[in-house]
């Protein structure tokens, strides 16, 4: 299930889901955010990599929120933490 989306990208409540998701749209690992208090997971090894995505793709597994949902500066965590060590990179 989609917890919001930050930039374009959702933020998923599953590490399956963001990992998948990730697949689909060439990125690897994955990275985390707190979204309204719970623990969220997002493609990629950081936002680093959102560069050249695409938005947010139809699938049947996302779930349309009801009101548009602005994450920036409103209950988003920015610290992020990686599951691996990419070994350096980024701008």
């Amino acid at each position: 299930m989609i917890l919001t989306i930050i930039d374009k990208i959702p933020l998923y409540s599953t590490v399956r889901e963001a990992v998948s998701w990730g697949r689909r749209n060439n990125l690897q690992n994955y990275h985390t955010h707190t979204h309204n208090g719970r623990l969220g997971y997002m493609a990629g090894a950081n936002h680093s990599v959102f560069v050249n995505t695409p938005p947010v793709t139809t699938s049947p597994n996302i779930v349309t929120p009801r009101t548009p949902v602005v994450a920036r500066n409103t209950n988003v965590n920015t610290n992020t933490n990686t599951n691996t060590n990419t070994g350096g990179g980024g701008y």
